[in-house]
């Protein structure tokens, strides 16, 4: 599988998540690529059978973006872009099409990265991955990580990272989850320690209001959308241990790439099959252990979750043979 520069193609739209898992593995080729940025029209919103392999769904901008000379690579991800890649595909057969998560279908996808939850087919051309790919690297994690140490400095340690997700089609976070994902963290700290709290884009608006009325070691609360610098990658470098809640692959997927103690909190109104099988995964291989009282610093992970440098490992050797 040939990908000499400048013949990568990014597909980015307004996912942060799928863009996070394109980049990330764009990143790791070690060559330069191309980013072709998507927008979408109000075509788009139609079921993709009825958008075909055309760009029917995109603007006009981002039509006069999807033109000759076609790249040897496409890296796309999420079912929403996939017009495009086969669009792309139908004009340029040579172009290797790789697509992250399940589209729904093999073809004409030369390659697709798939998580096990999705519990795509069996396909040669198909692997999966526990959890979702990132961008997290660890020249990342050390860079971010040294913006961090004034706030960590006025941290009692075990500092433990709490990574609240929130609301989803599945679930609401209820005051009563919050309450005991303070609660186990604070005890996982134990006497000495402090938390530092992280919020993401679906977490409810009352964690701040818990977080001063329950917790009693000493804190810190990072809000997403204020004006400070997101904390998250640094302290995953900082952290003693990482808790998460189980509704959020992303962030799961990222803490157990740090190798720290990473535990999972899961609220069952926040569960579904597909979160359950990707939980059990990270349980299951060691990657992660779950939040109970009994919860102890002592246990350390075995390994850490590296699927990415996996992937491109098993691209290149595909492209050897």
């Amino acid at each position: 599988m040939s990908v000499h520069p400048p013949s990568i193609w990014v597909l980015r739209d307004d996912r942060a998540g799928h863009n996070a898992q394109s980049h990330g593995l764009a990143h790791r080729f070690g060559v330069p690529y191309s980013i072709k940025p998507i927008e979408y029209n109000r075509f788009a919103r139609l079921p993709n059978v009825f958008i075909g392999k055309s760009l029917r769904g995109l603007t006009e901008s981002s039509k006069a973006l999807i033109v000759p000379p076609w790249p040897k690579l496409v890296i796309a991800a999420g079912r929403r872009i996939v017009p495009v890649a086969e669009y792309i595909k139908k004009q340029s057969p040579e172009t290797i099409l790789l697509q992250l998560m399940w589209p729904g279908h093999v073809e004409p996808f030369d390659l697709i990265i798939a998580p096990k939850h999705d519990h795509p087919p069996q396909d040669p051309r198909i692997i999966t991955t526990v959890g979702a790919l990132h961008a997290v690297t660890d020249s990342i994690l050390d860079m971010e990580a040294e913006k961090l140490h004034p706030i960590c400095a006025t941290l009692p340690r075990p500092i433990i990272l709490v990574l609240v997700g929130g609301n989803s089609k599945h679930g609401t976070f209820e005051r009563s989850d919050i309450h005991r994902l303070l609660d186990l963290s604070e005890l996982l700290a134990g006497s000495n320690g402090s938390l530092f709290i992280s919020t993401s884009r679906r977490s409810p608006s009352f964690v701040e209001s818990i977080c001063k009325e329950r917790i009693t070691c000493p804190y810190h609360l990072y809000k997403w959308g204020s004006k400070e610098a997101n904390p998250y990658p640094g302290m995953l470098k900082l952290a003693d241990a990482i808790v998460v809640t189980g509704d959020s692959i992303s962030m799961s997927s990222e803490a157990c790439y740090s190798g720290k103690p990473v535990y999972l909190f899961n609220p069952v109104s926040l569960e579904s099959d597909k979160h359950r099988d990707f939980q059990n995964s990270l349980l299951g291989e060691g990657y992660a252990k779950a939040l109970t009282p009994n919860a102890s610093l002592e246990w350390k992970p075995e390994k850490r979750l590296d699927e990415i440098n996996r992937i491109v490992s098993l691209i290149k050797s595909r492209k050897s043979k």
